[in-house]
Order: structure tokens, then C-alpha cells, then sequence
């Protein structure tokens, strides 16, 4: 995959405006670009291990190297953060909020309807319905967006560790990340370092290659999200 030309540098610093801004400013230039490398690379299955309190900067610092280096459209897995919270801090922090499809994952009763924020949901304990629904999510944005290079992204896999055993994690993971390959679309998930067990315990890994967040990379946000 080959992105638009970036311009000469990636800016260094969080966004300002409460909305959708004409100009964004990443908010961790060295995550960004250690992405960008791994996708010219040619590497499409990717495990970004991070600080627990950095989880969340994490993920929009991914959100924002996907949609705006390679204009991607995709679905983003909401099974930590509600999806209301991750759609009003990305939106404050990228030019093209539109490409993102959020599925929120619940742990109660079937819903009856979406939750707030939300493009669509599923049940967590039911994998194997999940992966239907990821699919189908990712086939829907990309015929509404139009583009030609998609991804589904995790906002911290290590919530499904409260309904489901480490292995049964693993299976998941490795069947989804096959899956999505078979569809050429990109599969980032990030993760907790504590909770990295979770995932490489699997005789092969389902990843092609993990990227290890430094704290330098992370620096404190200069304002809420």
C-alpha cells in the first residue's frame, strides 16, 4: 500500500479545536511514522503494545496514521471505550472523521437499539458472530467510502479477557487476522504491555510484526480529549 506523499514532516502536537480541524497535528509523530513504515513494508497485520495509561492517546495516534497518511477507511473496535467517547476525541483530532465506522462491543442483553455514538454493535462473548459482523462492517464502509485500502483497528483487545480464556482469545485473533488478510485489509490491535501475554502465547503469532510504544513517544496531551 502505498500512501498520498506526507509532505516533508509529521507535525508534533495535538489538535486545539473542538472540531473537525482544517489542519491536524499528530498527537504521536513517532507512532505514526513507525505505522507508516510497517505498511510500506508490506506488513498488514500489526499488535501495538503500549503503557495501560497510554492506551487511549494509542489508539487515535493510530486512527490518525491509517486515515490520514493513507486515507483508509475502517472499522474501529470499541471494547473499551464507549463509542461516543472515541468518535467526538477523534473528530476533534483528524480532517477526515467520515472514514471510520464505529462497532461497539457489549456485554449485556441483546440491544434493542444502537448504542449512542455507535455504527453498529455485537455482542463480546459471541466470536464467532463477531467476526460476521467485522466483515460485513468492513464490506459496508468500504462500499460507502469508495476506497481502496481498509482496516479494522482495536482500542484495547485485553477487554475481552473478562469473557473469554486467553487460548479462546488466540483462536479469535488468529482466525480474524486470517480472514482480513484473505481481504486485504489492514488488522491493528492495541494492547496493554501487562496484557501482552494474552495474544503471543499462540504457537504461531497471529501478527506479523509489534510495535512497542516508548513513553518519549507519548507525551502528556495538552488538553482533554
Amino acid at each position: 500500500k502505498t500512501p498520498p506523499a506526507p509532505g516533508p514532516s509529521i507535525p508534533k502536537s495535538p489538535a486545539p479545536s473542538t472540531e473537525a480541524p482544517q489542519d491536524i497535528k499528530f498527537l504521536s509523530p513517532e507512532l505514526s511514522q513507525a505505522i507508516v513504515n510497517e505498511l510500506d513494508a508490506g506488513k498488514q497485520s500489526i499488535l501495538v503494545l503500549t503503557p495501560k495509561l497510554q492506551v487511549l492517546k494509542t489508539v487515535l495516534a493510530s486512527m490518525q496514521a491509517l486515515t490520514e497518511m493513507y486515507e483508509m477507511d475502517g472499522v474501529v473496535l470499541c471494547a473499551d471505550s464507549p463509542a461516543k467517547f472515541l468518535r467526538k476525541a477523534f473528530s476533534r483530532n483528524s480532517k477526515h472523521p467520515e472514514l471510520v465506522h464505529y462497532l461497539e462491543l457489549m456485554s449485556g442483553e441483546e440491544p434493542t437499539g444502537l448504542p449512542q455514538g455507535a455504527d453498529s454493535c455485537c455482542q463480546t462473548f459471541d466470536l464467532e458472530r463477531l467476526v460476521k459482523v467485522i466483515e460485513e462492517d468492513v464490506q459496508h464502509k468500504a462500499h460507502s467510502h469508495g476506497g481502496e485500502d481498509h482496516f479494522v483497528l482495536w482500542d484495547d483487545a485485553s477487554a475481552l479477557k473478562f469473557y473469554h480464556e486467553p487460548k479462546a482469545m488466540q483462536r479469535f485473533f488468529a482466525a480474524l487476522t486470517e480472514q482480513l488478510e484473505t481481504m486485504d485489509v489492514v488488522h491493528l490491535v492495541v494492547l496493554p504491555n501487562e496484557s501482552a501475554s494474552l495474544l503471543q502465547r499462540w504457537p504461531v503469532s497471529s501478527f506479523q510484526v509489534t510495535i512497542n510504544v516508548k513513553p518519549s513517544w507519548m507525551s502528556p496531551f495538552k488538553q482533554g480529549v
